[in-house]
């Protein structure tokens, strides 16, 4: 939970800044700064919302289908047979 509201706090004031409304940065947000995969920059912000999601999601659903005609790894254990022998 620490983590979604810090995460808030920072994506908060780039969304006010946007606005154009005045704000102060939460103090949690200038004392602990996120990691870099959980940076909000302008830049993501703006790759986010170009990005087209019914393209990667036709693109998901068209691998996934590829990978379920694909035999299993291991299909002598995927049918329940023993292929190992004790000795």
């Amino acid at each position: 939970m620490p983590r979604i509201l810090l995460s808030a706090a920072h994506v908060s004031t780039l969304v006010l800044n946007d606005l154009g409304m005045d704000y102060s940065k939460p103090k949690g947000a200038a004392q602990l700064p996120l990691p870099g995969p959980f940076l909000a920059t302008p830049e993501r912000i703006d790759r986010l919302q170009s990005t087209d999601v019914d393209g990667m999601k036709d693109s998901y659903v068209a691998k996934c289908k590829a990978s379920s005609t694909k035999p299993f790894c291991n299909d002598e254990r995927s049918k329940g047979s023993s292929s190992t022998s004790t000795s």
